[in-house]
């Protein structure tokens, strides 16, 4: 089995060039990648992250909430910090 941060690692690794924008990762009792795309690339990039993520939510303000309730621990470019580059 993966830990979390494999898993993350290897999910940054994969949308690393997906055109991926203000990517961030927040602690809500456990880590949590934001991200936006635009929605005519989430078909493309769901199966990715469904494959690396215990669970995926979708939407405007979800960034935002879990910002407000959780530990920002990287606030910007986190999808090229956790990725091998």
């Amino acid at each position: 089995m993966m830990s979390a941060e494999n898993s993350l690692r290897c999910l940054a690794d994969s949308l690393k060039n997906c055109g991926a924008a203000d990517s961030s990762l927040i602690y809500t009792g456990s880590l949590c990648l934001g991200f936006k795309v635009k929605t005519r690339e989430l078909g493309r990039l769901l199966p990715r992250i469904c494959e690396h993520s215990d669970c995926v939510c979708i939407g405007n303000s979800y960034r935002e909430i879990f910002s407000e309730h959780g530990k920002v621990i990287i606030k910007n470019g986190a999808l090229k910090i956790l990725s091998s580059h």
